[in-house]
């Protein structure tokens, strides 16, 4: 049966969106499993509250800030870090931060749902 559905959203549209009502679960979890070399493990906070908040409390404690940037071809996230985790980042990796970037095309692809927004996100999200 064709989708028929014209409320479809984007990637991009549908991870704004639970940024906003969810605090960005989403996005957070795929920036932390993807980067858990250099930023460390959410895991490590599972038995204090459980797997899904683990992500907010690990992500609340570790991560200063993150910055958004884009250009024609990919949506980039830098993320910044406390000044010891800084320092043992350019000591082993050369940089003091943490990036990754997404290609703009999978974040303007019409999503059918949310997990599949989150799916996408999941599998192109890289880093640099």
């Amino acid at each position: 049966m064709k989708n028929t559905n014209t409320n479809t959203k984007t990637v991009r549209e549908l991870l704004d969106s639970e940024w906003v009502s969810n605090g960005g679960h989403i996005t957070k979890k795929a920036i932390l499993n993807n980067a858990c070399d250099r930023l460390g493990s959410y895991q490590t906070y599972e038995s204090i509250e459980g797997m899904y908040m683990a992500v907010y409390s690990y992500w609340e404690h570790n991560v200063e800030s993150m910055d958004i940037s884009e250009n024609e071809k990919w949506v980039g996230y830098e993320i910044r870090v406390d000044a010891d985790r800084a320092d043992w980042l350019m000591r082993n990796y050369g940089r003091d931060t943490v990036r990754l970037i997404i290609p703009q095309w999978v974040m303007n692809i019409q999503a059918k749902d949310m997990f599949h927004a989150k799916s996408l996100f999941n599998k192109y999200l890289q880093r640099i």
